[in-house]
C-alpha cells in the first residue's frame, strides 16, 4: 500500500487509490480494519464482527445497493444463542473469505426462528439469510435444532447450516459443515421440508470441494402429508423459475418459466455424515443431497444444461428413512433424482429404510431415478 495525498494505493483498483473522502470507501470501525472491497475486505476477530455483516447500515450505507462487500474471518467465532439469519441484501454479491476459521453455532427454538426474506417468500433457517454470494474456507460447527410447531402459518421451510436458499450464482467452495441439525416438524399441513448441512434449497448455483461430517434429521408428525427431503449439503436441488400471477381480470392464467440461470452444481464434494428422515408422505434422504427435482410443471421446455448435476463426489454416508405413507428414497449420494445427473461419483454408503406398507426405493448412489435423470 502507498499513502498518498488522495488516499491509500492498491494493485486492482481502477484509479489506484482509496479516497478517504468517498463514504464507501471509509473504514466501518464496527470491523478490525478493511473497507469492504476486494483487495481490503472487511476484517472479522470477534462474534460481534462477524454480526455486523448483517444489513445496519454503515458507513458502507451509500453503495449498499450496487456493491459488492468483502469480508474475511481472521478467527474462529462462537455466535450467541439463537442468533437470528444474518441479511446481506444490501450487497449484489456478498463474498466471505473464511480462511479455514470456524463459526460455531447455538440455535434451539420454535418457528419464530424461521424467517421471512422480503425478495423471496419463503420461510427458512441458516447462519445466512437467501445467499447469493460466494463463501471459500468456511467451517461451521455447533447444532441447530428447530421445532415446527402446530401454529406455525407458513406452507414449508428451507433449513440449511448456512444458508436456507443459495441462488443466484452463489457458490460455497472449500466449505465443511460439522453442524447437527435437527428438525421436528408437528405442524400437520406443512407441505414442504428442505433440510441441509449446508443449504436447504439449491438453485441456479454451486458447490465445489464441500464436506459433510455433522448429523442432519428431520421428523414430520404423523398424518402429515408433506414430502420431505434431507441431504448432507443439500437437502433439495432445483431448477430456477419465474411464476407470472396475472390479475383476475385479465383471463389469463399463471404461468411459470425457466429462468434462463446456470444449473445447480456439486462437484468434488463428499459425505461421512449421518442423515435420516422420519414421517411424511414422500421421503427422500440423501448423504450429499435429498432430492433433485424441478419445482413445478412449467410452460416452456427445460434444456438439459439446465438441469442439476452432481460430479466427482463420495459418500460413505449413513443414511435412514422410516414411517413414509407412501415412499421412501434412501440413497449413497442422492435420495431422488427426478432430473438432472449424476457423474463420476462412488459411495460406499449404509442405507436403511424401517420395514413398513410403503413404497421403499435404497441405492448406494441413489435411491430412486426417474426418467429423466441419469447416473454415468
Amino acid at each position: 500500500a502507498t499513502w498518498t495525498e488522495s488516499g491509500v494505493g492498491f494493485n486492482g483498483i481502477k484509479d489506484e487509490a482509496i479516497h478517504l473522502s468517498e463514504p464507501r470507501q471509509v473504514a466501518d470501525l464496527r470491523f478490525a480494519g478493511g473497507v469492504g472491497i476486494a483487495c481490503c475486505p472487511y476484517l472479522i476477530e470477534t462474534a460481534e464482527q462477524f454480526i455486523a455483516m448483517d444489513d445496519t447500515p454503515g458507513p458502507m450505507e451509500t453503495f449498499a445497493n450496487n456493491k459488492s462487500r468483502y469480508f474475511s474471518l481472521l478467527e474462529d467465532v462462537t455466535l450467541p444463542k439463537n442468533l437470528p439469519s444474518l441479511t446481506v441484501f444490501g450487497s449484489v454479491n456478498p463474498h466471505l473469505m473464511g480462511n479455514g476459521h470456524t463459526v460455531t453455532l447455538c440455535v434451539e427454538g420454535g418457528g419464530e426462528l424461521l424467517v421471512t426474506d422480503v425478495r423471496f417468500p419463503e420461510m427458512g433457517y441458516g447462519l445466512f439469510c437467501d445467499w447469493s454470494g460466494e463463501c471459500r474456507d468456511l467451517i461451521l460447527d455447533g447444532s441447530i435444532h428447530i421445532t415446527i410447531g402446530e401454529d406455525y402459518p407458513w406452507p414449508g421451510a428451507f433449513v440449511g447450516g448456512f444458508t436456507n436458499q443459495l441462488h443466484s450464482d452463489g457458490l460455497l467452495e472449500n466449505c465443511i459443515s460439522r453442524v447437527n441439525i435437527q428438525v421436528d416438524c408437528a405442524n400437520r399441513s406443512t407441505l414442504y421440508l428442505e433440510v441441509g448441512g449446508l443449504v436447504g434449497n439449491a438453485k441456479a448455483s454451486t458447490l465445489l470441494n464441500c464436506n459433510a461430517q455433522g448429523q442432519v434429521a428431520l421428523s414430520v408428525h404423523e398424518g402429515n402429508s408433506a414430502v420431505p427431503a434431507v441431504g448432507g449439503l443439500v437437502g433439495v436441488c432445483t431448477v430456477k423459475v419465474t411464476q407470472t400471477h396475472p390479475f383476475p381480470d385479465e383471463g389469463k392464467e399463471s404461468e411459470v418459466t425457466y429462468d434462463g440461470g446456470a444449473p445447480v452444481l456439486l462437484r468434488g464434494c463428499c459425505s461421512s455424515t449421518a442423515v435420516s428422515v422420519q414421517g411424511g408422505r414422500h421421503s427422500s434422504a440423501g448423504g450429499l443431497v435429498g432430492q433433485m427435482t424441478w419445482p413445478v410443471v412449467t410452460t416452456e421446455e427445460i434444456p438439459e444444461e439446465a438441469l442439476p448435476r452432481i460430479e466427482n463426489c463420495w459418500s460413505t454416508a449413513t443414511v435412514s428413512a422410516a414411517g413414509a405413507s407412501f415412499q421412501s428414497d434412501c440413497g449413497g449420494i442422492a435420495g431422488q433424482v427426478a432430473t438432472g445427473a449424476i457423474q463420476g461419483c462412488w459411495a460406499k454408503p449404509t442405507v436403511s429404510i424401517a420395514k413398513g406398507d410403503n413404497y421403499q426405493n435404497t441405492g448406494s448412489i441413489a435411491g430412486c431415478l426417474s426418467e429423466w435423470a441419469k447416473i454415468q
